[in-house]
């Protein structure tokens, strides 16, 4: 970051000069009259400069007369010395609040902080679906040991082979 650099704006537009012939006249240590006389003769040096002919202010820079017959100033270019970076920090003072407009409505900074701040996303506990899978595979492996083990879900499943019938037993005919 620079800082901004000092420049002279000629302006070819006429203005009072009441202040300036004042400033002149302080300066110089001479009258008012004095003074306007003074400033005249400048600028009528000034506009009958020849083209390519060039007036200087000492220390500001030189009036010119161009190709199409304007009257230019170029300033001088300060050395950068003279003109030393300014080392610039940002601050932010997040407690401090200031008003501000919204729309066409009134508020300050920490309401609208406060409005557009994202909700921090809730952490969804699914120690559930842990508990579920590992019950399911719980129970298929209690389920594949009762099949195999030959016991039922209700007791004992072993299957015996068909007797015959007891002498007591008749079949009605």
């Amino acid at each position: 970051m620079h800082p901004p650099l000092p420049y002279i704006s000629f302006s070819p537009v006429e203005r009072p000069a009441d202040d300036f012939i004042k400033y002149v006249s302080v300066r110089t240590g001479t009258s008012a009259e004095e003074a306007i006389r003074k400033l005249e003769n400048y600028c009528s040096k000034l506009n009958n400069l020849d083209a390519y002919a060039e007036m200087e202010i000492p220390f500001a820079g030189k009036f010119y007369v161009d190709v199409e017959g304007s009257l230019i100033f170029k300033q001088i270019h300060f050395p950068e010395a003279f003109l030393p970076p300014v080392i610039a920090e940002k601050i932010i003072h997040p407690e401090s609040t200031h008003t501000i407009l919204v729309g066409d409505k009134e508020s300050n900074s920490a309401l609208m902080t406060e409005f557009y701040k994202e909700a921090e996303p809730v952490k969804k506990y699914r120690w559930w679906i842990w508990a579920f899978i590992l019950f399911l595979i719980a129970a298929t492996a209690i389920l594949v040991y009762l099949n195999n083990n030959s016991v039922g879900f209700f007791g004992n499943s072993e299957k015996k082979p068909a007797g015959t019938a007891s002498p007591t037993y008749k079949i009605p005919e």
